[in-house]
């Protein structure tokens, strides 16, 4: 059996719209991507030579596929995103086949998910972080003598980071340091607002320029509204401590390897982590699956009992002691954390894939499965066959022999001694199938089959998780767009050779070493030569929007004369009429 995942994401260029489609297939030993395709509906399919319609774009591409490999899988990035997509492709799927194949479906990108999850739940809480973290690098970024003034004014040389306003969960540094800068914002907050007070002469040699502007700022506002917060450290240690919790979901699936069958263990666990935080322990025993789960007022413990976590908690009482902050704001503070909890839980479960039995259900080639709980892995097994079979991407005939062969395998001790000693750190989910069926005494194509099947679903959109993580590493301040993209091209390809010293170093690549410089040189005179033509045409704009409006002058001025003597002539007709 030939497998393939097809990736779907919707991308706008001008006014056409795109689906670009990856293709990966299971070659011997792993999963590998083969090949990527852009099928361009619309107007602007500048990457094809005709226009297409949705509809065509979906049959072409589910008929090409069928064609090469025999099945296909469709990813969705988000709750909300690719769901008529994947409507039509299972519609096409049922039609070209004929024979009522439809696709696997495990719900949404967890990925996108648990971002979304975060941001939700901190909209919850009624808490503006977004715009305090946006005001707070707005407020030194293009201002040097701000940032020097600050400098001198605080004695500190740390600075704000970054805001991302699509990956929330990555904005866990982001809290950090604005929570090491608070005691400077608040003596930087309180020299500018007593400069103003005193009106301070420019005179002065305790005077400082920028303090006169930055007062008036919008940014400069905000951030002194934030601050103002006696309970607002204790807000950010709570947002770095609620993103470090997902954050480790995020960087491990963002792996380019197979990892479904992990999927609903890892996402089990994190929601887990988080109803301990706000639900009563006897709801959440009792629950046999966590999505069914109600959020209701009556399942969640008291607000004084809420976890808020240990480093939060210190900050709080600190805080509140600090500030003489009344029992009823801390109070308060901790119902906005249970809040959170609340939309992060309600958000991170729509369309989640822990609503799907099938995501349940793959978890039956989790080594950690097999080897800890052998029974549970092979009722896991058994539901999973049953859907695939439901959705005719197995025959009952063929089923049968997957969980003989299954059951065969797990009971050579020396297979579930392989499983046992299995490490995710360090050795990829694929490899290891491959080498345990290579082990096997037995014969297991249809078992083999079936694994291929299942390695090649899609755990996410994690090349793009992935790339954003990449490209976050790379970025510096004002750093050029094509200087980005060029660092990117050297880091892909040192990770397709295998590492820096796996790189080929060929003939060519000494040449261009070589000359590296002699083609920096003639890049800045190229870039010289650009800014020169850019310079003289803006000239020859100006000079033109200056002629044209000297005529436009002078022509009013014409016009103007000539109704004065066309009244004066008038003035002499009536004149001599009378």
């Amino acid at each position: 059996m030939k497998t393939a995942a097809i990736r779907t994401r919707p991308v706008r260029r001008g006014m056409a719209a795109t689906v670009v489609t990856q293709r990966t297939l299971v070659g011997e030993g792993g999963v590998v991507v083969a090949e990527v395709q852009d099928h361009v509906a619309g107007e602007g399919a500048a990457l094809t030579d005709r226009k297409i319609s949705l509809s065509d774009t979906v049959d072409e591409l589910v008929k090409e596929t069928l064609e090469i490999i025999g099945s296909i899988v469709d990813n969705m990035d988000g709750p909300h995103v690719n769901l008529k997509l994947f409507r039509d492709l299972d519609e096409e799927m049922k039609t070209v086949e004929g024979n009522g194949r439809s696709l696997l479906n495990i719900g949404s990108c967890g990925l996108h998910g648990v971002h979304n999850a975060f941001r939700n739940g901190i909209k919850q809480a009624g808490w503006e972080m977004d715009s305090f973290f946006i005001s707070l690098k707005k407020l030194f970024k293009d201002y040097p003598l701000r940032r020097a003034e600050y400098k001198s004014t605080t004695g500190s040389n740390i600075f704000p980071l970054k805001f991302c306003a699509t990956r929330w969960v990555e904005n866990g540094k982001v809290a950090e340091r604005a929570q090491q800068m608070l005691p400077h914002l608040r003596k930087y907050v309180s020299a500018v607002e007593q400069q103003s007070r005193t009106k301070m002469k420019d005179s002065n040699p305790a005077f400082k320029r920028s303090f006169a502007t930055v007062e008036k700022s919008k940014s400069f506002i905000s951030v002194a509204k934030a601050i103002n917060d006696p309970l607002f450290e204790a807000q950010l240690s709570f947002f770095s401590a609620s993103a470090g919790h997902a954050e480790t979901f995020l960087r491990e699936f963002q792996s380019e390897s197979p990892m479904v069958p992990f999927l609903y263990e890892e996402l089990t666990a994190l929601v887990r982590g988080v109803m301990e935080k706000v639900l009563n322990p006897d709801i959440i025993s009792r629950a046999k699956v966590l999505s069914e789960v109600e959020l209701s007022d009556k399942n969640l413990l008291p607000t004084e009992k809420v976890d808020v976590g240990i480093a939060t908690k210190i900050n709080l009482k600190q805080c509140a002691k600090k500030h003489n902050v009344p029992e009823l704001r801390v109070f308060e503070f901790r119902k906005q954390c249970r809040e959170y909890y609340k939309g992060f839980l309600k958000k991170i479960l729509e369309r989640s894939p822990l609503n799907y039995s099938l995501t349940r259900s793959l978890s039956c080639l989790n080594p950690s499965t097999i080897a800890k709980t052998p029974k549970i892995a092979a009722q896991r097994l058994e539901v999973c066959l049953e859907k695939m079979v439901e959705t005719s991407n197995l025959t009952g005939p063929e089923a049968d022999r997957v969980k003989a062969e299954y059951t065969q395998l797990l009971g050579e001790p020396h297979i579930v001694e392989m499983f046992s000693d299995y490490k995710r750190s360090t050795e990829r989910l694929d490899t290891h199938w491959n080498k345990v069926l290579l082990a096997c005494d037995k014969k297991n194509d249809h078992l083999r089959d079936f694994v291929q099947t299942v390695l090649i679903l899609s755990h996410g959109n994690a090349g793009l998780e992935r790339g954003l993580s990449i490209n976050e590493e790379c970025l510096i301040e004002n750093l050029k767009e094509h200087s980005l993209v060029a660092q990117r091209m050297v880091y892909d390809s040192v990770q397709v050779s295998g590492g820096v010293l796996k790189v080929e170093i060929t003939k060519s690549l000494v040449q261009h070493a070589r000359n590296a410089n002699a083609r920096y040189k003639e890049a800045l005179e190229i870039q010289r030569q650009q800014e020169s033509a850019e310079l003289q045409e803006q000239t020859r704009k100006r000079e033109a929007n200056d002629q044209i409006k000297a005529l436009e002058a002078k022509k009013k001025q014409t016009l103007s004369d000539a109704q004065k003597e066309a009244a004066d002539i008038e003035a002499q007709i009536r004149e001599l009429m009378g």
